[in-house]
């Protein structure tokens, strides 16, 4: 069995996560209100649900699953028809992926 030290682990993740974020709040920051609700049908997401699906899955693997933290998530709500200002999203993001922050409640 390979143990990788808990240090490089935690560089690479923390690495990759900066990335996702930075690539995240680029797009963000070329939308407006209207384009990050949109949805084309109702079978569809539109981009501000998808950004408080992936908060609510970095807040469960990686808060819960790797710091231990409590989290509380309600999978389901994250897809129902939701407005959120880009502005929100832009908080939702960087919030989300401050993993070495403490939690705030």
């Amino acid at each position: 069995m390979i143990q990788m030290d808990i240090h490089l682990f935690k560089e690479v993740l923390c690495t990759k996560l900066d990335d996702i974020e930075k690539r995240t709040l680029h797009v963000l920051h070329q939308l407006n209100d209207d384009e990050v609700n949109y949805r084309c049908n109702e079978a569809s997401n539109s981009i501000a649900n998808l950004v408080v699906h992936i908060s609510g899955n970095v807040d469960e693997r990686v808060r819960r699953g790797i710091r231990g933290s409590d989290v509380t998530r309600d999978r389901d709500a994250e897809f129902d028809v939701l407005s959120r200002t880009r502005d929100e999203l832009i908080e939702i993001t960087k919030e989300s992926y401050q993993i070495d922050k403490p939690l705030s409640e």
